[in-house]
């Protein structure tokens, strides 16, 4: 149906599922569609020519605002979770609280280890905002969810009256280990899959009008 889910990166474990779930998704319309995405590792690269590329977080650890002290920290820090965040033996409920954990004190020590630059100031960090009309996204109850981890498929938790929901999971470490559990939370899986050619074929076929 769509030549990119061919690749040889493309794994499913129910392809006729899939195959169901996008003509009733694409039935439906473009009006009843909408795109969940986790950013780090899914729409930013896991890796590039054989290079890990950084997180955005590791994009302020590496500053040289921040102290070499707390790089260390951080350091330790990404030693002792990151390898508890991809383990597939801990449930979701089992890692939440520990990558809270991980989040607060790695914000807390980067805040109480800025290096001040010779201006005086601390740079400010602004994210992105959604701004919603008085329709919102009451009407998009088909929804697109690409992810890079399990703690990702929640993500459309808060989406009301879901019709159709097809889960697109990018598998880029510990291949092996995690395949199994990857083909029973998603749909798709792309294992090392640098690209996000087969999320956007599929945006393109289900917002297609043939």
């Amino acid at each position: 149906m769509i030549p990119e889910l061919s690749s040889l990166s493309v794994c499913m474990r129910d392809p006729q599922r899939v195959e169901e779930i996008i003509k009733a998704m694409q039935k439906a319309g473009t009006s009843t569609i909408q795109v969940i995405s986790d950013f780090d590792m899914t729409l930013t690269r896991f890796a590039y020519n054989g290079k890990r590329c950084p997180p955005s977080h590791n994009i302020l650890n590496n500053s040289r605002l921040i102290s070499e002290e707390c790089k260390a920290q951080l350091k330790d820090l990404l030693n002792t979770y990151y390898p508890i965040e991809i383990d597939s033996k801990w449930t979701v409920e089992e890692k939440l609280p520990l990558m809270v954990d991980w989040w607060t004190k790695a914000h807390t020590g980067a805040a109480a280890h800025q290096e001040r630059p010779a201006a005086g100031s601390l740079p400010a960090v602004f994210s992105n905002y959604m701004d919603f009309d008085e329709t919102g996204l009451k009407s998009r109850h088909n929804v697109l969810l690409v992810g890079d981890s399990l703690g990702d498929l929640t993500m459309a938790d808060g989406v009301h009256s879901i019709e159709d929901i097809l889960k697109i999971g990018f598998l880029n470490d510990k291949v092996e280990e995690r395949k199994t559990s990857y083909l029973n939370a998603y749909d798709i899986v792309l294992v090392k899959d640098e690209t996000m050619e087969v999320p956007n074929a599929l945006l393109l076929h289900l917002t297609s009008t043939k």
